[in-house]
């Protein structure tokens, strides 16, 4: 049997069809046939993940859907708890953080950080992607740790409000054993925000915010597409104590700066860098903390749903008699309503130090969690899910069934309008104009959602790696079924070519063959050419040349013959061709009847010699 104490105080984003979880603790029990209970605690220098491409139950603890991969060795792999993990579609930044004291590195100093770039983003080449690098921080500190966080890929920006730090922004560590100046006992009044539109020279902002907006630890930061580059919300939290130094006294300061933390919201516009405040009303849920959001936008956009689940009322004390919370809240911008959607009265699936993801528009997906109890197991599993259009636990988690996001009946009955939209409900008072002012105001960029997600079934995925999805590979023991979303263009791609090049040398091949026929027509015309001047010669000089040929007579007497004039070897010319003439000294030749084979007779003392430009005889 397994049980799971805790997956808390995680950091985690969601990066295109992937969530990466890091740090934080992951305890689990393992109960042997013998009764005998065995305690583990995660491996150091672990990336955990879950694929989004494939299905896997919600029915089980969640070990079947969380994988993990190696990080790389050295202070890469140290674990930090409660701190954040910033991303926008081509890279994310592990930041902040509670290190043990006994696993502290010397060389994580006040600017150490680290990120991990996944997909190439402008000009210079990504190699060997994806790859860890440290880099130091620039403007701000790394000694930051449980506040609240949101990443804005479409800014190309991420987002840390307030939460702990220590003594003069000191080093603090999270175990006892260390320094005892060095616990994060004090409050950060900074909005720390970080550029990553560039990847490898990312600019750092810090901001302190107006000391009307109270600061805290362990509150909700959301960004909605409100005003020219959005809007910040913050939803609830606690007063700043030391993590581990738990006191049981419980101040009454604590006590109302909960309630007050859900009964007012604070809102930053962005654009114009104001804070506001503005009050809620309806039934408004205890203080809240180390809870989780996510938010859904109506389908006409006019209103925005921020879905929260779990945490508990933090008051920093080993007598806190209040248990995580299970049930789920919304909180309806812009008549800033909070309605009670999910209620679990026994708290069996409580927990706090989650984190929650929207995997599809209808879909909130829920990560790890823990109780105040180490001794004690969390229900319902690592990871669950919520469907925000029925307000039902899902048992499965499957890329292929999702649905648009309607507005829930028990909300527009709240906020107006129905399931599509058309809320007509707006705070009976608002606090500033200016908030009015800015629901009013639409954000113009396109907020890119990867999901639905391609269904890729009987996978596993391996170190991921993302050029626009994860990697998978069929697994051995499901038998396949299924590719990877980026093989059909990729192949394509490679068929295409394959064609273009088989085109190309067919092209070339009739080219050649071609050619080669009109060279072959050229030869043989020249040679049918030399063919019949070699006839016209040898006919030439059958009459002229060599009469024995030409009247078809058989010398019986053996001569040399004259070289041939078509002989490669030793071409002449015709025209210099001559033969001697038939002379008798000073007498004139008689030809007498009955007797022409004198002049035979004659001609064969006498042959033919080639010469060449002049005449002779012998």
């Amino acid at each position: 049997m397994l049980c799971v104490p805790g997956f808390g105080l995680k950091v985690s984003t969601l990066f295109r069809d992937t969530i990466f979880i890091d740090g934080g603790t992951f305890t689990w029990q393992t109960t042997g046939d013998d009764g005998k209970t065995t305690t583990s605690s995660n491996p150091r220098q672990r990336l955990y993940y879950l694929n989004l491409t494939s299905a896997f139950s919600l029915a089980d603890d969640g070990t079947t859907a969380i994988q993990s991969t190696p990080k790389l060795d050295g202070n890469v792999g140290i674990n930090f708890k409660d701190g954040f993990m910033l991303a926008n579609d081509y890279e994310f930044i592990v930041y902040g953080g509670f290190m043990d004291y006994v696993n502290k590195d010397s060389l994580i100093g006040p600017t150490w950080s680290q990120a991990r770039d996944m997909v190439q983003h402008g000009e210079v080449p990504l190699r060997d992607a994806p790859k860890y690098r440290t880099f130091a921080l620039d403007g701000v500190t790394r000694y930051i740790a449980a506040g609240g966080s949101v990443s804005v890929p479409s800014e190309n920006k991420a987002y840390v409000f307030s939460g702990e730090t220590g003594k003069g922004w000191g080093e603090f560590f999270e175990t006892l054993g260390g320094p005892t100046d060095a616990v994060a006992s004090w409050n950060s009044s900074q909005l720390i925000s970080v550029d990553m539109s560039t990847m490898g020279s990312e600019k750092w902002d810090n901001r302190t915010f107006p000391s009307s907006i109270p600061a805290r630890k362990s509150a909700e930061l959301v960004w909605l597409p409100i005003g020219s580059l959005g809007t910040l919300v913050v939803i609830g939290g606690a007063l700043n104590h030391e993590l581990m130094g738990y006191s049981d006294n419980v101040t009454d300061e604590q006590r109302t700066m909960g309630k007050y933390f859900v009964d007012n919201v604070h809102l930053y516009d962005i654009a114009n860098d104001k804070w506001y405040t503005q009050q809620t009303s309806g039934d408004n849920p205890p203080a809240k903390s180390e809870f989780c959001t996510s938010y859904a936008a109506s389908q006409d956009g006019k209103s925005f749903q921020i879905y929260a689940y779990g945490g508990w009322e933090d008051f920093g004390s080993f007598t806190n008699p209040n248990p995580p919370s299970a049930n789920v809240y919304v909180l309806s911008l812009p008549a800033f309503k909070w309605i009670k959607v999910y209620d679990d009265e026994d708290a069996t699936h409580g927990r706090r130090g989650h984190r929650c993801h929207k995997v599809a528009d209808n879909l909130m997906m829920v990560v790890g969690g823990a109780l105040p109890s180490t001794g004690n197991c969390i229900n319902g599993g690592m990871v669950k899910m919520f469907n925000m259009n029925t307000l039902k636990w899902e048992s499965k988690y499957d890329p292929a069934v999702h649905d648009v996001y309607k507005v829930p009946d028990v909300v527009y009955k709240v906020i107006g309008g129905t399931e599509k939209g058309g809320a007509n409900v707006t705070p009976s008072s608002w606090n500033s104009t200016e908030i009015q002012a800015l629901f009013g105001i639409k954000y113009t960029k396109t907020v890119k959602n990867y999901w639905p997600y391609p269904s890729v079934s009987g996978t596993v995925t391996t170190s991921p790696t993302v050029s626009g999805t994860v990697v998978s590979v069929p697994s051995k023991s499901s038998g396949g079924g299924g590719v990877p979303s980026y093989l059909p263009p990729l192949l394509g791609a490679i068929l295409g070519l394959l064609v273009l090049i088989t085109i190309l040398c067919a092209v070339l091949f009739c080219l050649r063959r071609k050619r080669a026929q009109q060279k072959r027509l050229q030869s043989d015309s020249a040679a049918s050419t030399v063919r019949k001047n070699r006839q016209t010669w040898s006919w030439l000089l059958g009459v002229y040349g060599d009469e024995k040929r030409g009247h078809g007579l058989v010398d019986p007497t053996p001569s040399t013959e004259p070289p041939n004039p078509f002989d490669a070897s030793a071409v002449t010319s015709p025209m210099t061709e001559e033969t001697d003439p038939i002379e008798t000294a000073g007498r004139p030749l008689y030809e007498m009847p009955g007797k022409a084979n004198i002049a035979n007779s004659n001609r064969q003392q006498r042959r033919p010699r080639i010469v060449f430009g002049t005449r002779s005889s012998t």
